[in-house]
């Protein structure tokens, strides 16, 4: 059972790997994305 911040975490590396690769897949790439994509839903971070 995932929580809904895994399940967020899950969709934007799916996103990162499907536009930049497995090797685009980054902690710093992940945190940069998931920001943009919590701001994009008005969720406080």
């Amino acid at each position: 059972m995932q929580t809904e911040r895994q399940k967020e975490i899950v969709e934007v590396a799916l996103e990162i790997i499907t536009k930049k690769g497995i090797q685009g897949l980054t902690i710093k790439n992940l945190a940069k994305k998931n920001w943009y994509f919590r701001a994009g839903n008005l969720q406080a971070l």
